[in-house]
Formats: C-alpha cells, sequence, structure tokens
C-alpha cells in the first residue's frame, strides 16, 4: 500500500460512484500491514491476506482470523484440503493462486475452494463447467 495514497478520500469516491458498490471490493495484500490500515479505513471491505510465506497452515488462519479478514489468499503449494476445511470453519474464504493445471484447478473446485486466481482463465472456466 502506497503510503502517499489517502485512503479515506479513495474510499468517499468509491462509495460515490455510480460504477461501484463497495459491497463488491475485496482489497488483497501481501503485507498483512497493508490490508490492516484498509480494514481500520472501512471495515466493511473485504479483506485477504496474499500468503507465499511456508509456514503452518494453522498459524496462516489465525493471524488472518486475528486480523479480521475474510480471506485467505495462499500460494498453491500451500494448500491441501484440510487447509481449506479449517478456513471455511472459521469462516475464511481460500483463493488459491497461480492455478494452471487443469488437474490441479479441478481437485480445488472438489475441495471447495472459493477462487482459483490462474494465468489462464478459459481453461479454468473450461475445466469447472465440466464439473458443474
Amino acid at each position: 500500500l502506497d503510503p502517499g495514497v489517502d485512503l479515506y478520500s479513495s474510499k468517499e469516491f468509491l462509495r460515490k460512484s455510480d460504477y461501484c458498490i463497495v459491497s463488491h471490493i475485496h482489497e488483497d495484500h501481501f503485507d498483512i500491514n497493508a490490508i490492516d490500515r484498509i480494514k481500520e479505513t472501512d471495515p466493511l471491505i473485504a479483506t485477504g491476506w496474499l500468503v507465499a510465506e511456508r509456514s503452518d497452515g494453522i498459524q496462516i488462519l489465525d493471524r488472518a482470523s486475528s486480523h479480521n479478514h475474510s480471506a485467505i489468499n495462499p500460494w498453491d503449494d500451500l494448500v491441501d484440503e484440510s487447509l481449506i476445511e479449517e478456513a471455511h470453519s472459521r469462516g475464511l474464504n481460500v483463493n488459491v493462486w497461480t492455478v494452471d493445471d487443469e488437474s490441479r484447478i479441478s481437485q480445488l473446485s472438489e475441495w471447495g475452494v472459493d477462487g482459483i486466481i490462474t494465468n489462464f482463465p478459459g481453461l479454468a472456466v473450461e475445466v469447472l463447467n465440466q464439473e458443474f
């Protein structure tokens, strides 16, 4: 988060815009302190922590929950079914990045992941459409 950005003015602009609904904004960042500042500016904005660090999944979930964020966005290699289940039991969404493999997209979908970030959205749509 650029410290020179006036979060209050940005928030007010978004609230007044005819093209943006604040309830549909989701802010994500690797720096948990940055998303903490966004959450402090407007508690209604959904926030998620982008996670690349290799640490215990429970610690990641504890930290995101204790900071009142609505999602974790972990790097694909950090995700297994138990992480998704535990996140959901805490009310956290799980959006995984970057997933470009067809079988992995399918597996994550079967496990109930909330979002998949990919370089190949057409492939992801094709895989997910086959499942439903």
